[in-house]
């Protein structure tokens, strides 16, 4: 039976991609329990260093890693470089813009070019917030509540993904969308309409239960 120890993980180097692109934050690098068999991001030169202590085996590690892209360019469509997990969290900051008909258009999409796991439309002429799946090109049921942003505020964006259902904050209020496909089938986020961003944040995985 192998003995438990906690690894010294070292951030690799990596070089600078372009500004649009996502951005490695070595310092919140962790270790905690992964499979054996380790992905390496596309801005990776190398794979990490792991110092052993001892004669004990490393039976598995994760890498938690938190993407980060400040002021991304417009409109953002970009994979994600690696599956999103139970626990994983999405962070959008931003400013709506001052048109009274204008509308954010927040999507997560799936392998399937006709699928969108969800879809958040705060919609500024009907002060609603819109919810919904598309499935095989399809449209389904929408959910909508009344919209808490204003023309021209700043607004954060969090989603918190459980098993069941992905939890929602814009600013101060929160919603709940029950999830109509499977969360391992995300493979983008596309974020465009009449906003400027200016933080997004992307931690695949988490702790939530």
């Amino acid at each position: 039976m192998a003995q438990e120890f906690n690894p010294v993980l070292y951030p690799p180097p990596c070089y600078s991609p372009p500004s649009n692109e996502m951005q490695l934050n070595p310092s919140t690098m962790q270790s905690v329990n992964y499979p054996q068999e380790y992905l390496r991001p596309k801005h990776f030169s190398r794979e990490p260093n792991i110092q052993n202590v001892g004669s004990s085996k490393i039976d598995s590690i994760r890498i938690m890693r938190n993407y980060e892209i400040n002021n991304p360019m417009q409109p953002y469509c970009d994979s994600f470089f690696e599956q999103l997990h139970v626990g994983g969290i999405i962070r959008v900051d931003g400013v709506s813009s001052d048109n009274k008909k204008g509308r954010i258009h927040f999507n997560l999409l799936m392998r399937n070019p006709e699928d969108i796991f969800l879809h958040i439309n705060p919609c500024f002429d009907q002060r609603e917030l819109v919810l919904n799946t598309k499935s095989k090109g399809k449209w389904m049921k929408e959910e909508r509540y009344p919209l808490a942003l204003q023309n021209d505020s700043k607004f954060t964006f969090t989603l918190f993904f459980h098993e069941s259902h992905t939890e929602i904050h814009l600013n101060e209020k929160k919603y709940s969308f029950k999830h109509r496909l499977p969360l391992d089938g995300i493979q983008k986020l596309q974020l465009h309409g009449s906003c400027i961003l200016s933080y997004i944040s992307i931690r695949p995985f988490g702790a939530i239960e």
